[in-house]
């Protein structure tokens, strides 16, 4: 009955032009490709909110992934 939380930071990178929307994309695309909600699920998890947060300075943006 208890929610799990999965979180990837990420760093704009302005030296290559990264777009917010890009990193968001790929802080989400991380989070699955490295399982890193599995510990959630072996523990009996199952409603895990997965969330990319991506900072430039003082700016955030953050972006769920489907459930």
């Amino acid at each position: 009955t208890k929610q799990g939380i999965v979180m990837e930071l990420k760093k704009l990178n302005k030296r290559r032009n990264e777009q917010v929307e890009d990193a968001l994309a790929s802080a989400l695309t991380q989070i699955e490709e490295k399982k890193y909600s599995q510990e959630l699920l072996d523990r009996g998890i199952k409603d895990i909110l997965k969330l990319g947060i991506v900072a430039d300075g003082k700016r955030v943006w953050v972006k769920e992934a489907v459930r």
